[in-house]
C-alpha cells in the first residue's frame, strides 16, 4: 500500500498473523530488500521530492495488532 501526506510518501508492507509471538520473524531481510527494490522502481516512474518511509503493519482478523514506522530507518 502507497499512503501520501504533504511531506511523506509512504510504503506500507501489511502482514496477516495468526500467532502475536516471534512479530519480529514475520520478515526477513529479503523481504526488506525487496520492498527496498519495489520502491527504486515505483519512485523511477513516479518521482517525488518528498521523505519516503517504509511502515509494517501488523494485522489479524481485521484488527491492526501494531504498526511500525520507518523500519528502514531511512
Amino acid at each position: 500500500m502507497i499512503v501520501e501526506d504533504n511531506n511523506s510518501r509512504i510504503f506500507v508492507e501489511v502482514k496477516d498473523v495468526d500467532n502475536t509471538q516471534d512479530l519480529h520473524n514475520y520478515i526477513s531481510p529479503k523481504k526488506i530488500s525487496t520492498i527496498l527494490k519495489t520502491i527504486l522502481f515505483f519512485n523511477q516512474r513516479h518521482p517525488t521530492e518528498k521523505q519516503l518511509r517504509v511502515d509494517l503493519v501488523f494485522v489479524k482478523q481485521n484488527t491492526i495488532l501494531h504498526h511500525y514506522e520507518n523500519i528502514t530507518n531511512q
